[in-house]
């Protein structure tokens, strides 16, 4: 069993020798900038042609370049390892570009697929801020905004983010005052807008712990202040209850024994026991 696969196998590489490779790529230009597409396979290539869109711009075999279009037309060379060169790319160059590669033995080699895009620098973006009913209302958006254009708009506050592709506007709504930031940008191009929003009304984390703290401070000093002045007040009280006892017992020594009694003020005395208060 293992011979006959063996043997399969063997005859499938005798009557395909070579292999065919097919790749995809995607690259991105910005106007007016040279693009070079390369290929993937390494040195020097006996015949390779390229295509646009599935028609023949330029093809080099046996080092000698062959050209299918017009030189000011396609703006394009070629080098000897298969690499096209496209210079001052233009929006009108975006397409699906092809290379076949063959051997000298005329057998396909490799074909690989690259898509070409041109896009142009992003517009600037607008960024507005409104406040109502201590909530923040934000909007970026793009005045100009060609047909072609693809973009993204990322809308961030702190640590959220909105994100919307191929849109003249994005909005948020918040009640969250800070940094906002606005982001147009595409595979060559970004551009920035940020802006700083705090609605009136709105307090802060460290506002509110400010409050709290000296309310209970404010609060804590009151009960003192009112423990001080009834403790003062009953130390008051003890005296007077005090004096008043013993000038009550002067009295029934005196009366017992028939002398007149005379209070301590009157005879420059205190209350034994008394302590002076203020």
């Amino acid at each position: 069993m293992n011979f006959m696969r063996i043997f399969l196998i063997k005859s499938l590489l005798l009557l395909f020798p070579s292999v065919k490779c097919s790749v995809t790529n995607w690259f991105y230009v910005a106007v007016n900038e040279s693009a070079l597409l390369s290929i993937t396979a390494a040195g020097s290539v006996y015949d390779a042609t390229w295509m646009k869109d599935r028609k023949r711009l330029l093809q080099i075999k046996d080092r000698k370049v062959k050209y299918y279009v017009k030189k000011e037309q396609c703006r394009c060379k070629i080098f000897l390892n298969g690499t096209l060169q496209i210079e001052q790319a233009v929006k009108e160059d975006s397409g699906n570009y092809t290379v076949t590669v063959y051997g000298q033995d005329g057998k396909q080699k490799a074909e690989e697929h690259t898509v070409f895009i041109v896009q142009g620098p992003v517009p600037q973006p607008v960024l507005s801020a409104e406040c109502m009913n201590k909530t923040v209302f934000v909007k970026c958006e793009v005045k100009q905004k060609a047909k072609d254009e693809t973009f993204i708009i990322e809308l961030t506050q702190d640590k959220s983010k909105k994100i919307q592709k191929n849109a003249t506007s994005l909005e948020l709504h918040t009640r969250h005052s800070g940094m906002f930031r606005c982001v147009v940008k595409n595979q060559v191009s970004e551009k920035m807008v940020e802006k700083v929003t705090k609605c009136s009304g709105q307090l802060d984390l460290y506002l509110i712990l400010s409050i709290a703290g000296g309310a209970v401070f404010f609060l804590i000093f009151m009960i003192l202040l009112i423990y001080c002045i009834r403790r003062k007040k009953a130390e008051r009280l003890e005296v007077d209850v005090s004096c008043f006892q013993h000038s009550s017992e002067q009295l029934r020594l005196g009366l017992s024994t028939g002398d007149w009694w005379v209070p301590p003020a009157q005879r420059g005395e205190r209350c034994p026991k008394c302590p002076q208060v203020l």
